[in-house]
């Protein structure tokens, strides 16, 4: 059995649904991707669809114990569910 934890600094969506703290958010995160690099890779934001699609394609790899996805892996995954559905 395996607990997977993911833990993406900012869940961006297409849609404000929280009034102007999220439209402020929704707006200036994307521009503040580019310069957290390195160490503050953790803090990049991802995309809600690219964070399910990883939750979902996650479900079927094997593994024990307890893991922690942060950004890196959370991207690496998500970018293997875009590629399994093309082909």
């Amino acid at each position: 059995m395996r607990l997977s934890l993911f833990q993406p600094s900012m869940v961006i969506t297409k849609h404000n649904r929280y009034g102007f703290s999220q439209a402020l958010t929704l707006t200036l995160w994307p521009r503040l991707d580019p310069i957290l690099r390195w160490g503050l890779r953790s803090l990049r934001g991802i995309d809600v669809q690219d964070l399910g699609a990883a939750i979902a394609l996650n479900l079927a790899h094997p593994g024990q114990g307890v893991e922690v996805l942060q950004w890196d892996e959370i991207v690496r995954l998500a970018a293997h569910s875009t590629t399994d559905s093309m082909g």
